[in-house]
């Protein structure tokens, strides 16, 4: 989330007539048409639902080019709910702004993928779409990710700091020898050699609902992408994807989920031992320290940024003891 949650900081809850008149689209001013969305009594543009063909554009949210993911990625996201991702729209059909709030679940959305065009910014098309989000999910529990900067906006619109993920950099990876040992032992596993089922029940411990579709779709990966399981007395103990970005030999780890730290750097070595001198990208809380220093100590990772989960309840519920790598923050998880 960037300047969005800025020129939307002064909106409530209940998004009542709080607007200035000035601006070309008033929140208070949309309407949900069944048919074709939201739109706007303004010609300067109509703010609808994204359309499926058009899911890649959810990429554009995305400053930093080496974290983009491929464009199936964006369609996989957009079919989470593809009622739930917006955009603004020009008469002669440029996009230019687009917010995503997909419903995760009955009682939990999201919100991420934010963009507006260089063009179009202060023309009041932030307010117009950070309402249709709010609206769409509703009385939902809600995350979402900020810089830290914007944080104290965020507060002033409900939000509450959860915790903060860095985001780390590496390059290659020297296997200790005892992780070394465990990597090529039976305790790890290639997700499509075990039961789903047991790595779907594992997963719901952590992100507290079963999201079968969408995880069998992440996990369905070949090479260059991985993805392995921890596998002792029967049951997953934790799991990791490594999937290949839109840049070319440039990796993402997430999810990174595990009981403890000494089995998420058995999990995290064993992947990234596929991809000698290839740059990766890992977002961890930063709150499990021990596992921190195991990525700028022993993997020599490189924190190049940090940003802050923020929710509008005030318990997340989610166990971060456990969750090593995020695979997406604009969709939650």
């Amino acid at each position: 989330m960037n300047f969005l949650l800025r020129r939307a900081f002064r909106c409530t809850s209940n998004f009542t007539a709080s607007w200035r008149t000035s601006l070309i689209v008033s929140c208070s001013r949309l309407d949900q048409n069944p048919q074709n969305g939201y739109t706007s009594d303004s010609s300067s543009y109509k703010l609808r639902t994204l359309h499926p063909k058009e899911s890649t554009a959810i990429g554009s949210s995305q400053a930093f080019h080496d974290l983009r993911f491929k464009p199936d990625d964006y369609r996989l996201f957009h079919k989470l709910d593809p009622s739930g991702y917006f955009i603004a729209a020009t008469d002669s059909g440029e996009i230019a702004g687009l917010i995503g709030a997909p419903k995760i679940t009955d009682t939990e959305g999201a919100i991420g993928f934010q963009f507006v065009n260089e063009h179009f910014k202060d023309k009041g098309i932030e307010e117009a779409l950070w309402s249709a989000a709010m609206n769409h999910l509703g009385d939902r529990k809600i995350s979402l990710e900020v810089s830290s900067e914007e944080a104290e906006h965020c507060a002033s619109l409900g939000f509450s700091e959860a915790w903060r993920n860095g985001l780390f950099k590496g390059k290659g990876a020297k296997l200790m020898a005892q992780v070394e040992e465990l990597t090529n032992s039976s305790v790890i596993r290639r997700i499509g050699d075990i039961p789903f089922s047991k790595v779907i029940h594992f997963d719901e411990t952590i992100v507290g609902h079963e999201r079968v579709n969408f995880l069998y779709k992440w996990t369905s990966v070949g090479s260059p992408s991985f993805a392995v399981s921890a596998y002792a007395d029967d049951e997953v103990v934790g799991y990791g994807v490594l999937r290949e970005l839109h840049l070319p030999q440039t990796y993402r780890l997430g999810p990174l989920y595990a009981v403890n730290v000494a089995m998420a750097q058995v999990i995290l070595v064993a992947l990234i031992s596929n991809i000698p001198d290839r740059t990766y990208y890992l977002q961890s809380p930063l709150d499990n320290l021990s596992f921190n220093r195991l990525l700028t100590d022993q993997l020599n990772m490189e924190q190049v940024g940090e940003s802050v989960r923020m929710y509008n309840v005030e318990s997340h519920g989610v166990p971060t003891h456990k969750v090593f790598g995020v695979a997406c923050p604009d969709i939650g998880w």
